[in-house]
């Protein structure tokens, strides 16, 4: 057996919950891994990787807090409850993506001026950051159960609440 064999044979399985947390980063980290298809020139990976990369920059102003927040929450929780938090956390950007662009509308607007019409805009973002959440919540269960089956994650049901 060569060395490298012998470490992967000895690696320990992630647990869930742990796996739920790192899980996390795909958001940030996905958009930069795919940041090298912009150069490829071919038209179709170079848009996949402007839309990672525009849905992180917009999504990012709500995405962040709503991560930390869910990373000091998990600590503790169940895997159920984790993964429950997970498919809820889109639903939970949204209002703060709303937010936090009705106070750039009123900060763009100036003294006295009105945001009448970035209702529509609100919306928008609103919707983004739900259909771009629940594409990463999708993709980081995808990944779960490959990699429950590669064994770099532990089955489910093996961790115990704290």
């Amino acid at each position: 057996m060569s060395a490298a064999a012998a470490v992967l044979a000895r690696r320990r399985a992630v647990s869930t919950p742990a796996y739920y947390r790192l899980s996390l980063l795909l958001p940030l980290v996905l958009p930069i891994l795919a940041s090298p298809l912009l150069m490829t020139g071919e038209k179709g990976l170079g848009s996949v990787a402007i839309w990672l990369i525009m849905g992180s920059v917009i999504g990012a102003v709500a995405y962040i807090p709503t991560a930390v927040f869910l990373v000091v929450w998990m600590r503790g929780k169940t895997e159920r409850e984790q993964r429950r938090a997970l498919w809820c956390a889109p639903l939970l950007m949204a209002p703060l993506m709303c937010i936090c662009y009705l106070l750039y509308a009123l900060g763009s607007a100036g003294p006295g001026g009105s945001v009448d019409a970035g209702w529509g805009e609100m919306a928008f973002y609103g919707g983004f950051v739900i259909l771009f959440g629940y594409g990463y919540v999708a993709l980081a269960f995808g990944l779960l159960r490959l990699l429950r089956r590669s064994g770099w994650v532990a089955p489910a049901g093996t961790e115990e609440r704290r």
